[in-house]
């Protein structure tokens, strides 16, 4: 809430209002996590409840806000991936390591 606070500079009342779609998202979260039980979880859900939550955040913020929130968006998405890569690049090379 504070980065995006601080990248698109949030009136109180949108601040209500992504504070609330945050909880609703936690809570939707927290629901995915008991009803999956001992089952593996599906990721398929989480990032539906995130794209319902994205979409609707659309709602709370002006064109130009939303466009930077997108932009951000997409840069965490790609660090994500260049992390999960690096990831998979040791381990590949500590199993190269290990012949």
């Amino acid at each position: 809430m504070a980065k995006l606070d601080h990248e698109v500079s949030l009136s109180a009342e949108q601040e209500d209002k992504v504070l609330a779609l945050l909880q609703e998202r936690s809570e939707k979260f927290s629901q995915i996590q008991k009803n999956a039980g001992a089952k593996k979880l599906a990721k398929a859900d989480f990032r539906q409840v995130n794209e319902q939550a994205f979409s609707k955040l659309q709602s709370v913020l002006s064109p130009e806000q939303f466009a930077k929130v997108k932009v951000l968006r997409q840069e965490s998405q790609r660090q994500k991936a260049a992390y999960k890569e690096e990831d998979i690049y040791k381990t590949l090379q500590d199993i190269e390591l290990d012949f």
